[in-house]
């Protein structure tokens, strides 16, 4: 079971948000509002290394201990990256 799990998708015709994490279960307009406030303290790029990528969602998203950690990012020039730890 995840600790978080959450699953944000902007295209052109609209954004789904979704965002669990411990009792907490938003989606749509909530999760985008939680998740935006996040994201604006999310200081990553396509070339940021894996280890700062892991440590800054960590930091932004307040997780501590993870047994294993996924990240899937596409950034806005195109590039997609996955990040595990």
């Amino acid at each position: 079971m995840d600790a978080i799990d959450i699953s944000y998708d902007r295209e052109n015709d609209g954004t789904e948000a979704e965002y669990q994490y411990k009792d907490e279960n938003k989606r749509g307009d909530a999760a985008m509002t939680e998740l935006d406030a996040k994201f604006k303290n999310l200081k990553v790029d396509a070339d940021t290394s894996e280890k700062d990528v892991i440590a800054e969602v960590e930091r932004v998203f307040a997780i501590q201990d993870a047994s294993r950690l996924e990240v899937e990012i596409d950034f806005s020039d195109g590039t997609e990256k996955e990040y595990k730890e």
